[in-house]
């Protein structure tokens, strides 16, 4: 993974952070983390979560009565980081 990479997938977990934990929309999250487009970040969030970030969120907080919020956002991140190396394999 290139620092870039690495960079993005830190901004996309802290955005989704912002949004599950402190209820932050999706725009609102993408510009707190440096983005200066919402529609690149809905595009980048759907690429890396699997979801665009509403179907996203509305899942998340479907399984939060479940679950406690920081687990599912562990559960979440390592499942997106799952998807991006079989994904970078398949490339190969």
């Amino acid at each position: 993974m290139s620092p870039l990479q690495y960079q993005k997938q830190l901004r996309l977990q802290a955005a989704q952070q912002r949004m599950v934990i402190d209820g932050l929309d999706a725009a609102s999250a993408a510009f707190s983390v440096g983005y200066e487009s919402a529609r690149q970040f809905n595009r980048e969030y759907g690429r890396f979560f699997g979801l665009p970030p509403i179907k996203h969120l509305r899942t998340v907080r479907a399984s939060s009565s479940l679950r406690s919020l920081s687990q599912l956002i562990i559960e979440t991140q390592s499942e997106a980081s799952f998807r991006n190396k079989k994904a970078r394999a398949n490339d190969l």
